[in-house]
């Protein structure tokens, strides 16, 4: 594929730069706004590591996004293995957001379909 995009992973690393996105922003407009006007009843050592754990996930996803990006378009020789690890995560990461949530959450199916364009790549 030697001078080829390839739509698969650059289509994911799109979505995996936008779920981190959108995972920050929302995550500070709909929780972390609220707690700053009213401290929830949780130590305040916690919200600290609750916010940082929170963040540190959009860091993690956007690390992901330009591996897989760079593989997309050419930069990295690709590795199947850590496609498949990617995509592992992937799977795991939707099964426990639809188990914790029971179904509620969307990341869930934002996951999947992440998984499944890793897969397909």
């Amino acid at each position: 594929m030697a001078g080829s995009i390839n739509v698969y992973l650059f289509a994911a690393a799109v979505l995996i730069i936008l779920t981190a996105l959108v995972h920050s922003v929302m995550g500070e407009r709909l929780i972390f706004a609220r707690w700053r006007r009213k401290t929830p009843d949780i130590p305040n050592g916690y919200i600290g590591i609750i916010w940082a754990s929170w963040h540190v996930l959009s860091v993690f996803g956007l690390m992901i996004a330009a591996v897989v990006a760079f593989y997309a378009i050419g930069l990295m020789p690709m590795s199947s293995a850590l496609l498949r690890a990617f995509a592992t995560l992937f799977v795991v990461s939707s099964a426990l957001i639809a188990w914790g949530t029971k179904w509620q959450h969307p990341a869930w199916a934002v996951f999947l379909i992440l998984a499944i364009l890793m897969l397909i790549a």
